[in-house]
């Protein structure tokens, strides 16, 4: 397995091995680096090409993706990258068979991809445990070009901050890896040291991470 420590996980790729045939690469997680998860249904993160590729027989993928800054500008209203690109190593025999050739392929993905929360297209809410705002601007990375989403802040009873409310920031119905919510009751950084919950109103949208980030 090769693994990689992001935002304080340690990402693994797995080499699922069908004993003498085919191996493919998955993704599992941890939060201590010893004790990993993988989702329940096992999809695979990189899968074998189509019958007769060059990569239908293994495909041995690498944790070691490059960060690719955006090609298109609106795709990320705060610069920086927006594509993780990943190699991995193709070949076009199962492993019981010796003669076969490899090559080596790339697999792009969303920044922060592998997993998103998705809000139906009659609207959801996904609200965080409560934390400890460290000060700070938030930034969303989220597709919701096909709908909106919504965020609002409120205290640990999930009452709304005044200033802080849904209706006090626009709707993003974008799409941006890096999308910063302002909201004209003020700015986040005001709430430092405060405990609160960040609520995000999702309708056919997809929430992947969100971050505190301090501006200059």
């Amino acid at each position: 397995m090769s693994a990689r420590v992001h935002a304080g996980i340690t990402w693994g790729f797995v080499w699922s091995f069908k004993l003498n045939t085919d191996i493919w690469t998955e993704l599992t997680w941890s939060r201590d680096g010893l004790s990993f998860e993988r989702l329940p249904t096992r999809p695979r993160l990189i899968d074998l090409g189509p019958a007769d590729s060059w990569d239908d027989g293994m495909v041995f993928g690498s944790a070691d993706w490059i960060e690719v800054p955006a090609r298109n500008a609106s795709r990320s209203d705060a610069g920086g990258g927006d594509e993780w690109w990943m190699y991995y190593a193709g070949w076009d025999g199962p492993h019981q068979i010796r003669e076969r050739e490899g090559c080596i392929g790339l697999v792009k993905l969303r920044k922060e991809g592998f997993v998103s929360l998705r809000g139906p297209r009659g609207g959801g809410v996904v609200c965080t445990r409560t934390m400890r705002w460290p000060g700070g601007a938030l930034r969303v990375n989220v597709d919701a070009h096909a709908g909106e989403m919504k965020v609002r802040v409120s205290d640990e009873l999930r009452k709304p901050i005044a200033g802080f409310d849904y209706d006090d920031a626009p709707a993003f119905t974008g799409d941006s890896t890096a999308h910063e919510v302002e909201w004209k009751g003020g700015s986040l950084a005001s709430l430092r040291g405060k405990v609160i919950r960040l609520e995000f109103q999702l309708r056919d949208a997809d929430l992947y991470t969100f971050r505190a980030v301090e501006k200059p």
